[in-house]
Formats: structure tokens, sequence, C-alpha cells
């Protein structure tokens, strides 16, 4: 098989084709639907995540072990992954490369 949505998706759309609702077309035409981010997981937690101002990159940090974790999101998948020494507190996309 393809590629589903998940339970809780798929029971929404039926709740909302029987109020009469439908899924409204997005940017370039096509229906509202969910992408989801290859290895987006962490083995403790996430612990910060931002966007590049040009919303281009996902840069996410997590714990156990501490990790930086940058995501493309035209591709949808994970370009970096750096474990540290140290548990990141903050940090700041200073350029969109």
């Amino acid at each position: 098989g393809g590629a589903r949505l998940p339970q809780f998706a798929a029971d929404r759309a039926k709740v909302g084709a029987k109020r009469g609702l439908h899924a409204r077309p997005g940017a370039q035409g096509s229906t509202r639907h969910v992408e989801v981010l290859q290895d987006l997981d962490f083995p403790g937690a996430c612990q910060r995540a931002r966007f590049s101002a040009d919303g281009e990159y996902f840069m996410a940090t997590g714990c156990y072990p501490p990790q930086l974790r940058i995501y493309e999101l035209r591709q949808l998948s994970m370009k970096v992954k750096r474990h540290i020494d140290a548990e990141l507190v903050q940090f700041q996309i200073l350029s969109d490369d």
C-alpha cells in the first residue's frame, strides 16, 4: 500500500463531511494534506525548534544524547545530524544559508 493518513485525520475528515464541511484548496489548488518530516524523533526529547527566515529549513535540538538536527522542508528530510558534548540551552539561526 501507499502512504496513508493517520487514523485521527481520517476520522476528522469523515466528521467534517457529515457536517457539510469540505477540505479547502491549498495554495496550488490541491486539497489540504499532511506532510511528515522523515526522522523527526529524538531518543530523549526535543527541547528547542526553529524555522529559518526563508522557511526552507527547520532546526531542532534534543537531549540524551545532546544533538542538533537540520531538516530541509522542500525534501521533507534530515540534512544534518550532529551530536554535541553539552545540552544546548538556546540557539539562533544567523543566516539563511
